[in-house]
């Protein structure tokens, strides 16, 4: 079944999109649009618990509804979470549940909850997913990037005509941007510094680029940019990385940030970067939405598809038979789109523009 076009304004919109960080900055426009063409509508949003916080960047949400998929991931803890989640789903009446997550996981949950509409794609990423629509909505095949058919798919379920020809930046939240502010101060940037943000994490071992890119490109950048400071950005399974570099530079205008920092004070952190190099991870899909300048390296995966969406950011990728593979690791060990030219992104960085 395919959707109409409607213009009625419902009460109560489920947003579905639990996770992963950077799938739910993807689906911040969507739901912008959806609160541009209802104004008055009250949207809820299905999140785990991880990014619960965030989705507070997307300022019609009402409401976040906490998805725990670690407790339903055993057996102890199953029927308790389950049901706690079912009550949660059911006590709202939505007019409309959208699932932009497109799982059979995050179908199954959307069709819980009490409404008359279940929305989603009608080629979702779990083709089961769709026994749980009574709407589905086709995406154009020119509708590549993630953003494009979360649009898309808002559009279409809104009656919207509205187009995107840049979108709007992610503004930076005051009551977050005081943790980060302290945390920047407290490792010795002041409010005038140029800060360079580099990203070393990302959730695939073969989207991580090894410690000795990280150093080489940034013993070159120190020279290059002379008035920056240098800000290490990740989580705990980057502080081996982040250690490695500071040692092996021994420069103070290197500080690092990893695992200091809670997911907020993260992206109040990158909205203060002039711009942000990265892995294709989910401080990527942040720098994109405050609208900083991304410089990301891509290698299994399809930059067309998911990278940082917007013209402003720089695509670094070798052209080789294997790439965009999707492979978690690589399988020939090699790891050859790891080589990038190192010349090329110094080069392509210049905070005076």
């Amino acid at each position: 079944m395919t959707i109409e076009k409607t213009s009625n304004k419902p009460e109560k919109v489920l947003i579905v999109k639990p996770s992963s960080l950077g799938d739910i900055f993807h689906t911040f426009p969507a739901v912008s649009l959806l609160a541009d063409a209802w104004p008055e509508c009250e949207f809820h949003w299905l999140v785990s618990p991880q990014f619960a916080s965030v989705i507070d960047y997307s300022p019609a949400v009402r409401r976040t509804i906490i998805f725990p998929r670690q407790q339903l991931g055993s057996i102890k803890s199953f029927f308790p979470a389950f049901f706690k989640l079912k009550h949660d789903l059911r006590q709202e009446k939505y007019s409309k549940v959208i699932d932009f997550q497109g799982l059979l996981r995050s179908a199954f949950f959307a069709k819980i909850a009490s409404s008359t509409q279940y929305i989603g794609f009608n080629s979702p990423r779990e083709p089961l997913a769709k026994i749980f629509y009574n709407q589905t909505i086709s995406i154009p095949d020119n509708c590549i990037h993630a953003v494009d058919r979360n649009l898309f798919l808002a559009a279409q379920i809104c009656g919207s005509e509205k187009t995107f020809q840049q979108l709007p930046s992610m503004p930076s939240l005051s009551k977050f941007a005081i943790g980060a502010a302290t945390l920047l101060n407290d490792a010795g940037c002041s409010k005038t510094d140029k800060i360079i943000g580099i990203a070393l994490g990302a959730r695939w071992t073969s989207k991580r680029w090894p410690d000795t890119f990280f150093i080489n490109l940034i013993s070159r950048l120190i020279k290059k940019e002379p008035n920056s400071k240098i800000v290490l950005l990740g989580a705990d399974d980057s502080l081996s990385c982040a250690a490695n570099i500071t040692d092996t530079l021994n420069n103070q205008r290197i500080i690092s940030l990893v695992g200091k920092t809670t997911l907020t004070e993260l992206i109040e952190i990158i909205h203060r970067c002039q711009l942000l190099i990265c892995n294709d991870s989910g401080p990527m899909h942040i720098a994109a939405a405050a609208g900083k300048p991304v410089f990301a390296f891509f290698g299994p995966t399809v930059p067309e598809k998911t990278g940082p969406y917007g013209s402003k950011h720089h695509i670094f990728q070798r052209n080789l038979d294997c790439i965009g593979c999707l492979k978690r690791y690589c399988s020939k060990e090699s790891m050859l789109c790891h080589e990038l030219n190192i010349d090329e992104i110094v080069k392509a960085i210049n905070l005076s523009e």
